[in-house]
């Protein structure tokens, strides 16, 4: 599984200029909009480099970090960008998200999922981050499918993302309402302490009742709120 450095850690720290970002879209832009401005990015893993080009007002309209990288170049960059990640694989999922509004078929296991979702939460791509976790939401609680409750995914999400990340909750809510105690028992010694907690909290709660599980609160209810700016000039 994909490990996050520390490149990404600062992601999620990155403080955004508000006057800077003052200067945004006031709409999803238009496939008309779309020929103005392509930039160049260099994304690259510890096993392979490659280069992606993006529209720019699409760059800048679904992520909060690729707006103040782009607001911050000069002419002599050329509207060129680097980018290091565990698995380039996650910005192909990235690109055809931004192109086509719909996560990858290839993004289809939760293990997947979740690391796009970490990359969604390092670039303040809201949108990207609702996709992600209502593709997680479905794949437990509409699909039936496999429980994201296996050490590892949650490690990764517990080091890699923020204290109050969407997705820590959604996972919770995920293992209490539908792992058995046999798939909890299998990696409760190598969770991370809040992980298991607030796992532990849960469980004793829904067996008082008047708790409502992933199910009855709905997946919207997971959803984050995107930073709203007002106008960008191009």
């Amino acid at each position: 599984m994909a490990q996050f450095g520390q490149e990404q850690v600062d992601q999620l720290n990155l403080t955004i200029n508000q006057t800077t970002l003052n200067r945004t879209l006031k709409a999803k832009p238009s496939t008309r909009d779309l020929h103005k401005e392509i930039v160049t990015i260099t994304v690259s893993s510890q096993h392979a480099t490659e280069t992606f080009l993006i529209h720019k007002q699409l760059l800048m309209y679904h992520s909060t970090y690729f707006r103040a990288r782009l607001a911050s170049l000069t002419a002599t960059d050329n509207n060129e960008l680097t980018y290091n990640l565990p698995d380039v694989e996650v910005f192909h999922w990235f690109e055809h998200w931004l192109y086509h509004s719909a996560l990858s078929t290839a993004c289809a296991d939760y293990a997947r999922i979740t690391c796009l979702y970490i990359f969604a939460e390092a670039i303040g791509s809201s949108d990207l981050q609702n996709a992600c976790l209502d593709r997680l939401f479905e794949h437990v609680v509409v699909d039936r499918k496999a429980v994201p409750c296996d050490a590892p995914v949650i490690q990764l999400v517990w080091t890699q993302t923020v204290e109050n990340s969407a997705i820590r909750q959604l996972l919770l809510d995920l293992v209490a309402w539908n792992a058995s105690e046999h798939e909890m028992g299998m990696y409760a010694k190598e969770y991370p302490a809040d992980f298991s907690a607030r796992l532990l909290g849960l469980c004793m709660a829904r067996l008082r009742g008047g708790v409502r599980g992933p199910a009855a609160k709905g997946k919207a209810s997971y959803h984050v709120i995107g930073l709203k700016v007002e106008e960008m000039a191009f």
